[in-house]
């Protein structure tokens, strides 16, 4: 059982940043939560996402929270650089997105341990409180 702890949290680690210390997992007293965010930019999952989600659903001892970007799908790559997130109108995100939910739904193993959210929290925010925000982080 520890051996499929330590492999799953090393497998979530590979691309991710600020992951739990695996010597402080053991010390936790309460379950690890796992929040993974997905762009809805096309109407369909990829390959990709499904090698995260089979993952997930092997992870025991965690609660996983799926956050769906619409805001982040809608506005795309800013930069043009990436063809792969074009920008999309924000009601073929929010379709996306229902795609999305009702695929989770049928693909999630252990439905109690995931919470799916679709973040509408940036689209309402002002752009005074836009600037206000970014002010707090260089890059």
């Amino acid at each position: 059982m520890l051996y499929i702890i330590k492999k799953n949290l090393n497998i979530l680690r590979l691309n991710s940043k600020n992951v739990l210390n695996i010597d402080s997992f053991y010390f936790t007293p309460k379950n690890l939560i796992v929040k993974f965010g997905i762009d809805p930019t096309k109407p369909y999952l990829t390959v990709g996402h499904s090698i995260f989600l089979i993952r997930l659903n092997s992870l025991i001892f965690t609660d996983v929270k799926i956050i769906l970007g619409v805001f982040t799908s809608v506005i795309g790559d800013p930069t043009g650089r990436s063809i792969e997130r074009p920008i999309i109108k924000n009601k073929h995100a929010l379709l996306n997105a229902e795609i999305y939910i009702k695929n989770l739904k049928t693909t999630l193993v252990n439905k109690k341990k995931f919470k799916i959210y679709v973040n509408l929290w940036f689209s309402k925010l002002k752009l005074s409180s836009f600037f206000k925000f970014i002010g707090d982080f260089n890059i």
